[in-house]
C-alpha cells in the first residue's frame, strides 16, 4: 500500500525518504533516486540510522542516545560527511532532514561539490577516501567488508570491491539483498565446509582464513579469503578482509606433487631393480655354485647318496632363503628368521644339541630383501658351525633391537670353542665377514671356557627401506 507521503517522495528532485520520528529514525519509504543511489542496501536497512553506519564514512549532527529525529528537526536540521554509493564510489553530500508532522520525517540528500581552498579538511578527507578506494579497486585481489549488527545473526556486505565481485562471480545488488548469494559460486563438494568455516568466525567473532573452489562458466577455480575482526562503539562487529585467486598456485603445486610422485616412483623402482640384480648375484653365487660343484662330483663318482642328498637339501634351503627375502611382508626380517627357524628345527630332528630361540623383533624396521638375505645366510652359516662342529649341548640364537638405531643378532653355543688364532683362514668365516661389511655390520667371534658366541651388529640405516616406496 502506497506510503501517505508517497507523492511528496516522487516529487523530490533529490534522493530522499520518509522516516519515522524515532530513535533510528525507522523507514517508511523511499523514492526511485534514492534506491538507484544506495541499490540494494535500502531493501535490507530497517532504519535510516542502520544505512548511514553502513554507508557512511563521517557524518556530523546525529541524533545520540536517547534523541530522536524529531527532536532535531525544528523544523528541520543538517548534516555534511561523506557517503559510499552502491557502487562503491564515496562522495561528500550534505542530508536535510525536515519534520512533517509529530510522527514523520523527510530526510533528502545533495551532494555537494567540495572546493580544496574553502574546505582543506574535508578535501583532504575526501582525497584520501578516493585514493583508498582506487587501491581497492586496481590491486590483484578483492576486498570486502561485512557487518554484524547486535543482536543478528548474520552478517551482510556493506562493502565490495569490483576484483571481489568478479573473482566470486555474483552480483552487487544480488548480494546486497541476501548475504549467502556471495557463496553462489562456491564447489558444492565445498560448500558446506566454507559455510561452516564462515559460520564458525561469525559466532565466535574471530578473523576468518580459508581456501575453496568456486565454479564459474564450467570451469574450477580455487580462492583463498582472510579477514580480521573488530568491534564498533555500537557494538557491531565488523570484517574486513581480501579475496585472492590461487588457482595458477594450486596446479603448480598439483604439477609439482606429480613430478615428486614420479621421481619417487622412478627411484623405487631403480632400487627395486638394483636390489633384484644383487639377488640374482647372490643366488648365482650360492645355489648355483653349490649345483654347479655337486655336478662335477657327481661326473667324477665321488659323492655317495647321503652326500647327494645334504646337497640337494642345502640347495632347496638357499633358494628358500632367496624367496622368502623376496616376499613383502611388514615384518620382514622377523618373518624370515621364524621361516628359518621351522625349517631348520625341521632338519635338526636330533637330540643334542639343543636348539634354544629369543627373537624379539616386534617392532623392527622394514629391510631391503637383500640385507635380509645376507642376515639369514650369516646366521645360517653361524648355526651350522655351531651344531657341526662344536659339540655342544645346547645353541642358543637370538635376534633384537638392542638401541634405537641397530640389531643385535646372535649364535652362542656351550661347546669345545674354537682357536681364535685360525678365525681368519676359514672360508665360511671369510663369508660371513664380508656378507657382513657388504650391508654395513659388523661381526665379532668370543671363545669363552664353554662355547663361542657369535655376533653380528647391523645398523638399522644401513639396511632400511622405508615402507612408502613399497606397493
Amino acid at each position: 500500500m502506497p506510503h501517505p507521503f508517497q507523492d511528496v517522495l516522487n516529487q523530490c528532485p533529490t534522493p530522499a525518504a520518509v522516516i519515522k520520528n524515532d530513535d533510528r529514525g525507522t523507514l517508511l519509504g523511499t523514492n526511485a533516486l534514492l534506491s538507484d543511489h544506495q541499490g540494494s542496501l535500502l531493501a535490507r536497512c530497517g532504519s535510516l540510522q542502520e544505512a548511514i553506519e553502513l554507508s557512511c564514512l563521517e557524518l556530523t549532527q546525529m541524533p545520540i542516545d536517547d534523541e530522536t529525529w524529531a527532536d532535531h528537526c525544528d523544523p528541520t536540521f543538517s548534516s555534511a560527511g561523506f557517503l559510499r554509493n552502491r557502487e562503491g564510489i564515496i562522495e561528500p553530500i550534505k542530508m536535510l532532514a525536515t519534520r512533517l508532522d509529530e510522527l514523520h520525517c523527510l530526510v533528502t540528500l545533495h551532494s555537494v561539490p567540495i572546493e580544496p581552498d574553502d574546505t582543506p579538511a574535508s578535501s583532504s578527507t575526501l582525497e584520501l577516501a578516493s585514493m583508498a578506494y582506487d587501491v581497492t579497486e586496481n590491486i590483484p585481489f578483492g576486498t570486502y567488508t561485512t557487518v554484524l549488527p547486535p543482536g543478528q545473526q548474520r552478517p551482510h556486505f556493506s562493502f565490495m570491491s569490483t576484483r571481489f565481485l568478479e573473482i566470486m562471480g555474483v552480483d552487487r545488488d544480488m548480494v546486497q539483498t541476501d548475504s549467502l548469494h556471495a557463496f553462489a559460486c562456491i564447489h558444492p563438494d565445498d560448500y558446506e565446509e566454507w559455510l561452516a568455516l564462515n559460520t564458525e568466525a561469525i559466532l565466535n567473532k574471530t578473523p576468518f582464513y580459508g581456501e575453496t573452489r568456486l565454479v564459474r562458466d564450467g570451469q574450477t577455480f580455487w580462492v583463498v579469503a582472510e579477514s580480521n575482526v573488530r568491534q564498533r562503539s555500537d557494538g557491531s562487529h565488523v570484517w574486513e578482509g581480501a579475496i585472492m585467486d590461487i588457482t595458477h598456485q594450486k596446479k603448480a603445486e598439483a604439477a609439482l606433487k606429480a613430478a615428486h610422485a614420479q621421481l619417487l616412483e622412478q627411484a623405487t623402482q631403480t632400487a627395486r631393480l638394483e636390489e633384484r640384480q644383487r639377488l640374482l648375484e647372490d643366488l648365482h653365487d650360492g645355489f648355483a655354485s653349490q649345483l654347479a660343484i655337486a655336478q662335477h662330483q657327481l661326473k667324477q663318482s665321488e659323492l655317495s647318496t647321503d652326500a647327494i642328498s645334504e646337497i640337494l637339501r642345502n640347495c632347496h634351503d638357499d633358494l628358500h632363503l632367496i624367496v622368502h627375502s623376496l616376499q613383502t611382508v611388514e615384518d620382514n626380517l622377523g618373518s624370515a628368521l621364524a621361516d628359518w627357524r621351522h625349517r631348520l628345527m625341521n632338519n635338526h630332528l636330533a637330540q643334542k644339541p639343543q636348539l634354544i630361540w629369543n627373537i624379539e623383533l616386534a617392532h623392527c624396521p622394514h629391510f631391503e630383501a637383500w640385507t635380509v638375505l645376507q642376515i639369514l645366510r650369516i646366521m645360517q652359516e653361524a648355526a651350522a658351525n655351531a651344531i657341526r662342529h662344536a659339540h655342544a649341548n645346547e645353541v642358543i640364537l637370538s635376534a633384537g633391537l638392542t638401541s634405537a638405531d641397530q640389531v643385535t643378532l646372535k649364535v652362542k653355543d656351550d661347546g669345545i670353542g674354537m682357536d681364535m688364532r685360525t678365525v681368519d683362514l676359514g672360508q665360511g668365516i671369510k663369508n660371513i665377514k664380508r656378507r657382513a661389511r657388504a650391508i654395513g655390520g659388523e661381526v665379532t667371534w668370543q671363545s669363552m671356557d664353554r662355547g663361542t658366541e657369535v655376533t653380528l651388529v647391523v645398523p638399522i640405516q644401513a639396511g632400511l627401506r622405508p615402507r612408502d616406496t613399497r606397493s
